[in-house]
């Protein structure tokens, strides 16, 4: 696990994102909130945001969690991580997120920045809310064990935590 960890904090795509499941084992539930504004808009996802430059992607995620949501977790905490990366239709390298799940942490999830967010709540995995973000998708499928959801279309598996998502055109084109 410390080998890994120790590659995803050295990963510099030109765009990087972090995020968080937070997973309510005993109710089979997530948090997710709903996007405002730029290409993803009313697309469903999880708490993140941008990797600021220096800081590891764990500590990122965390630090974009507490933001958007006022939820503290510890870092020794996050029990899953995965990296996505998403090649738009002109198979163009644009994004890449790192995803981590969590079952323990301090307070209750809240919308804290209205601007990137209208509706936020918990959903269970039998009925997720629509449209959500590929790597969304992606995490849930991956890091929630012994959950059988299909992945998105396009996913191509490159390691045992690293994916590649290619973008259809139809989510660039909303």
């Amino acid at each position: 696990m410390e080998a890994r960890n120790h590659f995803l904090d050295n990963i510099k795509p030109r765009f990087m994102v972090a995020g968080v499941v937070l997973w309510d084992v005993a109710r089979r539930s997530i948090y997710l909130h709903k996007r405002i504004g730029g290409e993803w808009d009313k697309f469903w996802a999880l708490p993140g945001g941008t990797v600021e430059e220096g800081e590891s992607l764990p500590k990122a995620a965390l630090r974009e969690l507490q933001e958007e949501t006022g939820v503290l977790v510890n870092e020794s905490h996050l029990t899953g991580s995965l990296v996505v990366y998403c090649n738009n239709y002109l198979n163009a390298f644009q994004y890449a997120f790192a995803q981590y799940i969590t079952v323990q942490w301090e307070g209750s999830p809240r919308i804290l920045e209205p601007q990137k967010a209208s509706e936020d709540g918990w959903f269970s995995l039998e009925n997720l809310p629509k449209p959500l973000m590929p790597h969304v998708e992606i995490a849930i499928c991956k890091l929630i064990p012994h959950y059988e959801y299909p992945p998105p279309e396009g996913l191509v598996r490159i390691s045992k935590d690293i994916f590649i998502f290619h973008e259809p055109p139809l989510l660039k084109s909303k």
